[in-house]
């Protein structure tokens, strides 16, 4: 499960690098950006450790799916803060929250999936 984690990690931020390093030369870049796929994981394994949704093999589906889901975002809000640098639509409170309410949606609509 380890190795499950760290590969999990390894491609969401292969899939945010190019972006990150754009949100860096445009001073876009903060600690709590980092912080993401960390809330991502946490969610899911607060929900899962406390028994919220289906336990089964359809647990190794929602971790990748919601850190896609969650790179995607980032993505999203990278360049449109870049494009339009004195506000932006998409803040850094309003990801983890969307992330968060679709944690919570998935966890509890994911089907059961036999061992």
């Amino acid at each position: 499960m380890t190795v499950f984690f760290f590969t999990c990690l390894l491609s969401y931020f292969l899939l945010t690098g190019f972006a990150g390093f754009k949100a860096y030369q445009h001073q876009q870049l903060h600690l709590i950006d980092t912080l993401l796929p960390i809330w991502v994981i946490g969610c899911w394994s607060l929900l899962a450790a406390f028994g919220v949704g289906q336990q089964s093999l359809g647990n190794l589906i929602e971790l990748p799916l919601l850190l896609f889901i969650a790179s995607v975002l980032y993505n999203a809000r990278v360049y449109l803060a870049i494009s339009n640098s004195n506000k932006t639509i998409l803040t850094r409170r309003s990801i983890y929250i969307i992330v968060l309410v679709i944690t919570i949606t998935i966890r509890l609509s994911s089907p059961l999936m036999m061992e």
